[in-house]
């Protein structure tokens, strides 16, 4: 086992050191020209290098669209109902907007996107401030799609308490169940909550 401890540290370095070169951070306000030229690359690697290439066709633009938003916001607590409204139409545009090279649909979505990110960071304290309402039952799926973006601020504000209220009570349940295990995560609680589990 200790032999091969070293390559696999080895390779993981790199994939990380890769992944940290590939993924900086993108600046939106680059020039239109600047956007195209990487919209047509993605495009021709769509259409050269892709291992089993789709048509880019309507039922392309409404994957895209759905997805994106998605991948952006998975717990469907970030942006709000409508947000979606205000992003160019229709959905099925977007595979039309790729062939030119326009990036219309994705510069909204991310302008929308940074607001809504500015907006949560002020959120959250103010929910761990005001308490999680531990004692309250009730249910969070995490990345559901089947789960409606929050028709406003004050729906938003309630998903958010129940998303941290589900990572917070993982956490508890896991420290619960480490307990005698001689485990670290007991200790990455609040104290109170750390003399109930001990005791």
């Amino acid at each position: 086992m200790r032999g091969i401890q070293k390559p696999l540290t080895l390779i993981s370095g790199f994939l990380l050191m890769a992944a940290m070169t590939v993924c900086q951070p993108v600046d939106i306000r680059k020039g239109p020209a600047h956007k195209k030229i990487i919209l047509d690359a993605v495009m021709y690697h769509l259409h050269t290098n892709h291992y089993a290439p789709k048509p880019i066709d309507n039922n392309y633009s409404q994957a895209v669209w759905s997805n994106f938003l998605h991948y952006l916001d998975s717990n469907h607590i970030l942006f709000l109902h409508s947000d979606l409204n205000k992003l160019p139409p229709p959905r099925q545009s977007i595979d039309e907007q790729l062939k030119t090279g326009s990036s219309a649909f994705f510069d909204a979505v991310m302008e929308i996107y940074a607001s809504r990110i500015t907006e949560v960071q002020q959120l959250y304290p103010e929910i761990l401030s005001s308490g999680l309402q531990l004692e309250k039952k009730e249910s969070f799926v995490p990345g559901s799609r089947r789960q409606p973006f929050p028709s406003g601020t004050e729906e938003r504000k309630d998903a958010w308490r129940k998303m941290l209220k589900y990572d917070f009570l993982k956490k508890y349940i896991a420290a619960k169940q480490a307990k005698g295990k001689n485990s670290t995560a007991i200790h990455t609680l609040p104290a109170s909550l750390e003399a109930g589990i001990k005791t």
